[in-house]
């Protein structure tokens, strides 16, 4: 069963890897969606999908962050699927 999340992680999370450590988790993970660093300077938002299981350890993952960076506060909302999408990206 898959599962899609909007997500919003803030802390420390911008200008330490974090998009790179989500896409790569990501990638490993089977999970389709994006990444973005939001204009406060001090949040990551993120849409993920995929089965059920790997979204959860993709949340565990981002919960937690790269080495250099913290996470202060965490959200996730559940959203609608999307079937034409493909891959994980970054985005700017």
């Amino acid at each position: 069963m898959k599962k899609r999340y909007h997500i919003l992680v803030r802390g420390r999370v911008q200008g330490v890897g974090f998009r790179a450590f989500t896409k790569m988790s990501a990638d490993n993970l089977e999970i389709t969606g994006w990444v973005r660093n939001v204009g406060d300077g001090e949040t990551v938002e993120m849409e993920i999908q995929g089965e059920r299981l790997s979204v959860y350890d993709l949340i565990e993952a981002v919960r937690q962050g790269p080495t250099f960076g913290r996470v202060d506060h965490f959200q996730e909302t559940p959203l609608a699927l999307r079937d034409e999408e493909e891959g994980f990206e970054i985005r700017v």
